[in-house]
C-alpha cells in the first residue's frame, strides 16, 4: 500500500507496517476507521501510532569499502537506486589492455579496471520499491520488438562525471549509434512516465574501462595520444576485442537484476 494513500474516514486508529527486505522501506501507515460508540473506556493511542511517516535508513556509506567512491545520492531505504544499460562481458584481452593502460600512465594516477563494464543507457534514477515492476513491464514492452546488432567501439576517450568524483578512460562507439539512440528514447518514455530524468540530450556512447578517482581529466588527457596508440596496436592483434553482439538489454535496480531480449 502506498504510504501516501488517503482514506475517506476520519477517525480511529490503527496501524498498517509494510515490510520488504533488502534495499527496500520500511514504511508506517496510518488508517482511520469510523468511530463505534462504546460504554468501556478508551485507552489512549500511543504516541507512535500518531505519526504517519517513512522510516529513513541512516546508514551512512563508508568510502574506504568502496575505493574511494562516494554516492551521488544518500541511502534512503525504499529508494532504489536504478541504471538501464548494455552489458559487456569481461574478457582477458581487455584485461590485459588495462594493464597497458596503467603502465603508460605511471604510478601518479591509480588506475583502476571496471568490474562491470556496460554501456550506459539511462542515467542512474532512483525507483521507489512499488513502481519496480510497472517500470521492468514498461521496458519490457519497449525492447522486445527491437532488433538485435553489433556496436563496435574505436578510439580512447577521457570522461569525468557530473560531481567530478571520479575520472573515467573509455572506448567511443564507432558503429550502432543510431540503434542506442533510438534504445535511449525507449528507456526516455518510460522514465518519463514516472517523472524521472531523462538521458543526456547529446550523449557520447561509450564502454569506460579504466578509472580513477577524483577530476583527473587534464592529466589524462595529455597521455591519450600514448593510450591510442596503444589502444590501435590491440585493435590490430585482436580484431573483435572492438565488437559487441547486442542481443539484450539489462536492468540493475537496488539487488535485482532484469534481462530484456531483443527480437
Amino acid at each position: 500500500m502506498d504510504g501516501s494513500q488517503n482514506t475517506s474516514n476520519s477517525t480511529g486508529l490503527a496501524l498498517l507496517s509494510n515490510y520488504e527486505s533488502d534495499d527496500c522501506d520500511e514504511e508506517y501507515e496510518v488508517i482511520h476507521k469510523p468511530d463505534r460508540k462504546t460504554s468501556k473506556e478508551k485507552l489512549p493511542v500511543p504516541s507512535m501510532l500518531l505519526q504517519t511517516s517513512k522510516v529513513v535508513d541512516l546508514h551512512e556509506d563508508d568510502p574506504l569499502l568502496h575505493d574511494g567512491r562516494v554516492r551521488s545520492f544518500p541511502h534512503v531505504r525504499g529508494n532504489w537506486s536504478t541504471l538501464v544499460y548494455i552489458a559487456y562481458e569481461q574478457n582477458d584481452v581487455l584485461d590485459e589492455f588495462v594493464t597497458g593502460l596503467r603502465l603508460v600512465v605511471g604510478n601518479e594516477i591509480e588506475l583502476k579496471r571496471i568490474d562491470n563494464l556496460h554501456i550506459s543507457l539511462s542515467k542512474t534514477v532512483v525507483l521507489l520499491h512499488h513502481w519496480i515492476d510497472a517500470f521492468v513491464e514498461s521496458l519490457q514492452q519497449q525492447f522486445r520488438v527491437y532488433p538485435r546488432f553489433t556496436l563496435q567501439f574505436g578510439a580512447l576517450e577521457v570522461f569525468c562525471n557530473e560531481t567530478e568524483t571520479r575520472t573515467f578512460i573509455g572506448m567511443n562507439v564507432l558503429a550502432g549509434n543510431e540503434e542506442l539512440l533510438n534504445l535511449v528514447k525507449m528507456v526516455d518514455s518510460c522514465l518519463d512516465e514516472f517523472k524521472l530524468d531523462k538521458f543526456y540530450e547529446e550523449p557520447k556512447f561509450h564502454l569506460s574501462i579504466a578509472w580513477c578517482l577524483g577530476n583527473r581529466s587534464s592529466e589524462l588527457k595529455t597521455e591519450l595520444p600514448r593510450l591510442n596508440e596503444l589502444c590501435n596496436s590491440f585493435i590490430l592483434n585482436n580484431p573483435d576485442f572492438i565488437l559487441q553482439r547486442v542481443d539484450s538489454i539489462c536492468c540493475k535496480t537496488g539487488n535485482k537484476f532484469f534481462t530484456f531480449p531483443l527480437k
